[in-house]
């Protein structure tokens, strides 16, 4: 069986020191895994949930951002700057909205008959206005949080916005996240959640994942990534979201534990 690697981010005082690694075949999560510690039960349980949400929300928007930029009308797609998903049964509708317009505005609506971002369909908006009221705050969240104070690691950050309910809060989480077009780079710092009030108008807090920007560059044959985490004691919704994402497990080392991140599961592995 051949080597695979795994790649060690090396990264001091964002997430803690750690050594390059290799790997004998690809073992998972499962077949590594041991008891998550009860006081990290609910913490884990709910990163997970909140990870895939991320991770479908901005596979969602963009899907429906090629949808529009395909099909929708010049004039629209000059004007928009943003957007909104909001699940309605079974569907998924993602809004966007008009820069130009101080209060929100509604330009576009695309309709997905499920979660998987399959099959869109461009739709006039102004048919189901209890669902644009609620994208209405979620987009008003956004702007909030865009006037957050943080440190800034990329020029160009995604945003998903979730329900806080999700974690047994009022509000929305909005999720700023650091991105690049660069083949095979992984932004690893630099992710931020603010917490934004029901009306989408007051940040009630933000919380910084990383204490520094970190991008790194992986290998083609990677069979997944390994860093040090300090912020918090577990891993979090930004560990599953990577690991979606990038489709590779994360190894994370939280002193004194070891975990792994791979298809959306948080698992320990040492202790």
């Amino acid at each position: 069986m051949s080597m695979a690697r795994i790649l060690c981010a090396l990264t001091g005082v964002l997430l803690g020191a750690c050594s390059a690694a290799t790997t004998e075949g690809r073992q998972t999560a499962d077949n590594l895994a041991k008891p998550t510690p009860p006081e990290f039960v609910e913490q884990v349980q709910r990163a997970e949930v909140l990870g895939h949400a991320i991770f479908q929300k901005d596979i969602l928007a963009a899907r429906a951002t090629d949808a529009f930029l395909a099909d929708g009308s010049p004039s629209r797609k000059a004007e928009a700057g943003g957007w909104a998903t909001v699940a309605d049964g079974e569907n998924r509708v993602v809004y966007f909205f008009d820069q130009s317009q101080r209060n929100p505005a509604i330009i576009q609506e695309i309709n997905f008959p499920d979660s998987s971002g399959k099959n869109p369909e461009l739709r006039e908006p102004g048919s189901r206005p209890a669902l644009e009221k609620i994208a209405v705050a979620m987009f008003r969240a956004r702007r909030a949080a865009e006037k957050a104070k943080y440190q800034a690691c990329s020029q160009t950050y995604n945003s998903v916005v979730l329900p806080a309910d999700l974690a047994g809060e009022e509000g929305w989480y909005v999720y700023l996240l650091a991105a690049t077009t660069k083949r095979n780079a992984v932004v690893l710092g630099g992710h931020i959640r603010v917490h934004v009030s029901t009306d989408g108008k007051k940040i009630l807090n933000v919380k910084e994942f990383t204490k520094t920007c970190l991008t790194i560059l992986i290998p083609d044959n990677a069979a997944g990534i390994t860093v040090t985490h300090i912020v918090d004691k577990h891993p979090v919704e930004t560990h599953v979201f990577m690991s979606l994402l990038y489709g590779m497990p994360l190894y994370i080392g939280i002193s004194p534990n070891t975990w792994a991140v791979e298809n959306g599961l948080i698992r320990l592995v040492s202790r």
